[in-house]
């Protein structure tokens, strides 16, 4: 291995995580069916060599957050995204076919040193796509990633190609049809059961999920994935137990959230929701999505001043949340704040115009919100917000 690579390798072997862009196409044009099927196949193929790596539907959340959903995005765009999942590592890449022959070309950036690695390059036959990208592991991570039986390039080609459409359904329809080609194919099943929760398919989903042998890098992501579809079905009693299963091994911030809010639904009243939220708040003070998911846990249970603390801090955050400027609007009704209630209640209403019947409080509402993955967004650490006030305090 060449000094360039074992730096490269020394580096992302190093703690940070990784993130994954999908390499431009020839003449830097759009990454088409390769550049998805890198996209989706290597960060899982790093996770299996034991790289903290982002997968590619927790990017794709990531750029839907900032309002982007073309597939090429820019370095600063990029950057930003790294900063969300507060990424150590950044792939930028491109790749070249010709003659039947393709040239990967992978980028690493170090977002904390501003500092970009020398470029990794892989090449070999279209259809050694999958060997190219083991090999582009070994190199990154600086040993291979343990067998997986290796996808059929027609697999691998239709997951990519699924990938690239634009329509939904022909996404899942290609993903679909991966599987086909290669049944147990892990890529393709948790890149599918991922696309139909997205789209509210959630017991289609659950069946993806339960027909997937995931092995012990992927089980955890398999299980959380199914509690929320379970949540999105409104089995909240059952995705309480399966979420406590999951914090007794580790209770992360993503965990602790969902858990809930299945008890928010599970349990009336005092049911643990807000402390359960307060404990993920403490692991991951800069977490986006917990301010509301607290906020909202504290006026379901009946204490509307800390919910109004917590739903400001969540408009503060996101200014065109229609709904967290309508529970917040909720939770100001049962203070002396009745103004501020109205003036957030419009605010709302003209941000979504669904929610303007909505004045009135209504806790029974399922506004809590579910987390696909245990990798939350994070704001900008240096920006100050009320947390961290009251601690400097």
């Amino acid at each position: 291995m060449s000094a360039a690579l074992l730096l490269a390798a020394a580096a992302l072997a190093a703690p940070g995580r990784v993130l994954v862009f999908p390499p431009a196409g020839p003449d830097r044009g759009a990454p088409g069916w390769i550049g998805a099927a890198v996209e989706e196949t290597l960060p899982r193929s790093l996770q299996r060599a034991g790289i903290d790596c982002v997968p590619s539907s927790d990017r794709r959340r990531a750029l839907e957050a900032l309002g982007i959903t073309t597939p090429s995005v820019t370095r600063a765009t990029a950057l930003r995204v790294a900063e969300a999942f507060a990424a150590r590592y950044v792939l930028f890449g491109s790749w070249d076919l010709g003659g039947g022959q393709l040239v990967l070309t992978l980028q690493p950036f170090d977002v904390l040193a501003a500092e970009l690695h020398a470029p990794l390059v892989a090449t070999g036959p279209v259809d050694q796509l999958a060997r190219i990208l083991s090999d582009l592991t070994q190199q990154l991570a600086g040993r291979a990633p343990p067998p997986d039986g290796g996808a059929a390039f027609a697999a691998l080609q239709a997951l990519g190609e699924g990938l690239a459409a634009r329509d939904s359904e022909a996404r899942v329809q290609g993903l679909r049809r991966a599987i086909a080609l290669r049944p147990g194919y892990s890529d393709a099943a948790l890149a599918l059961a991922r696309l139909l929760y997205d789209a509210s398919r959630f017991a289609e989903a659950r069946e993806v999920l339960a027909a997937l042998q995931a092995g012990p890098v992927f089980e955890r992501e398999r299980q959380f994935l199914d509690g929320a579809c379970l949540l999105g079905l409104a089995q909240y009693a059952e995705a309480d137990v399966l979420y406590a299963g999951l914090a007794s091994r580790d209770a992360t911030p993503g965990v602790l959230a969902n858990r809930a809010a299945a008890r928010l639904r599970v349990l009336p009243g005092r049911n643990g929701a807000s402390t359960l939220l307060r404990q993920a708040l403490d692991k991951s003070p800069f977490a986006a999505e917990l301010p509301f998911g607290l906020g909202w846990a504290h006026f379901v249970e009946g204490d509307v001043e800390a919910a109004s603390f917590w739903l400001r801090d969540a408009v503060r955050y996101a200014p065109s949340d229609a709904r967290a400027r309508l529970a917040l609007s909720w939770a100001l009704r049962g203070t002396a704040q009745a103004d501020e209630a109205d003036e957030q209640w419009r605010a709302a209403a003209a941000l979504d115009a669904s929610l303007e019947p909505m004045r009135g409080p209504d806790a029974t509402r399922r506004l809590e919100r579910v987390l696909p993955s245990e990798a939350s967004l994070v704001v900008d650490p240096e920006r100050r917000d009320p947390r961290r006030v009251l601690r400097e305090r």
